[in-house]
């Protein structure tokens, strides 16, 4: 070989590929586990409760990362004939984040609230249609009526959504 070719790019394209899990079916998953779990209940508690599921686990995915203390996220969904409650746990190292996420939290302690803050959300994304959505925390208090909680400890933020069954 001549040694001035060694040093010149390879005349043809070279292609890497690598193959990396789809992370996003995961949440399809859950939504058909949580679809199946409570398949005995009233549609209407069953569709706000996949949806749950389905905005925390989108949430988790974009936001979270693995900590020392949680290396993935823990889904969690606990039923009795009176509560749904869903548990979704990430790993988080910006403290600044998860106290933008317990604001929002925290405005949303009653119904109204709820209602008021969802509307006021989907004018601001009409107004301004290229701004990151963020409408799912709302979603989960005004469409699905679930109440919500989150907490957070060792890098690990921890929303818990509930809804009593009538």
């Amino acid at each position: 070989m001549d040694p001035a070719s060694q040093n010149k790019p390879p005349s043809t394209n070279h292609l890497i590929e690598i193959e990396v899990p789809i992370v996003w079916e995961y949440v399809r998953r859950v939504r058909q586990q949580v679809e199946t779990a409570l398949a005995h209940i009233d549609e209407e508690q069953r569709s706000a409760a996949v949806m749950v599921a389905s905005e925390l686990l989108e949430n988790a995915i974009k936001y979270g990362t693995a900590v020392p203390s949680l290396g993935r996220t823990r889904f969690t969904l606990e039923y009795s004939p009176s509560q749904i409650e869903i548990r979704v746990e990430n790993g988080l190292t910006d403290e600044s984040a998860y106290r933008r996420v317990q604001k929002i939290v925290d405005s949303m302690s009653d119904e109204r609230a709820c209602e008021k803050l969802y509307l006021a959300r989907i004018q601001e994304l009409i107004d301004n249609p290229f701004q990151s959505n963020q409408l799912g925390l709302y979603r989960i208090g005004y469409e699905g009526k679930f109440n919500l909680v989150c907490s957070y400890e060792n890098q690990v933020l921890t929303m818990t959504a509930r809804r009593q069954l009538p």
